[in-house]
């Protein structure tokens, strides 16, 4: 079965999922990006707490204080894992993988660059949130994260001292 919802949702097999399903989180999450070539006021960055699930907001939350304000690990929107965007054609794809958890892939196009970014996401207090992103640049944002904050996390906190 095929939603549209401002983008195009193909549903994997059937679980009995709560109330919102990961297709539907999903495509709200995109419809920020949509239509391509319009200014928008949007970044997932003012919606970590109910975008991210605890282990990677955890992890967020720590490279933006290591940071300082600096660019750190981020230079880009990690939802599209883009620093500009115009997104189109996009089509999302989600795999229950039991009652709390989903994996989805999410194709799209990016300034006519076709890309493809795989989500873990976790049922969590009463709706879905992001654990993981995948993308061929970025194989694991946890992974790089922890990574970063392993080079850069100690001397931030040793210039605070």
């Amino acid at each position: 079965m095929i939603f549209r919802i401002p983008v195009f949702l193909a549903i994997g097999a059937s679980y009995a999922l709560p109330a919102q399903s990961p297709q539907v989180f999903l495509a709200e999450l995109f419809s920020h990006y949509d239509p391509p070539g319009q200014i928008r006021e949007y970044s997932p960055f003012n919606r970590k707490d109910t975008l991210f699930a605890p282990e990677l907001l955890d992890l967020m939350l720590r490279e933006e204080k290591a940071a300082q304000g600096e660019v750190g690990y981020f230079d880009g929107d990690p939802i599209c894992d883009c620093q500009d965007d115009s997104l189109s054609n996009i089509v999302i794809k989600a795999v229950p993988k039991g009652r709390d958890r989903s994996s989805a892939k999410v194709f799209f196009a990016n300034y006519g660059h076709q890309d493809t970014l795989g989500y873990d996401l976790l049922y969590l207090g009463g709706r879905w949130k992001i654990a993981e992103i995948k993308s061929s640049r970025e194989p694991s944002l946890r992974k790089g994260l922890r990574e970063w904050l392993k080079q850069y996390g100690p001397r931030a906190a040793s210039k605070q001292r």
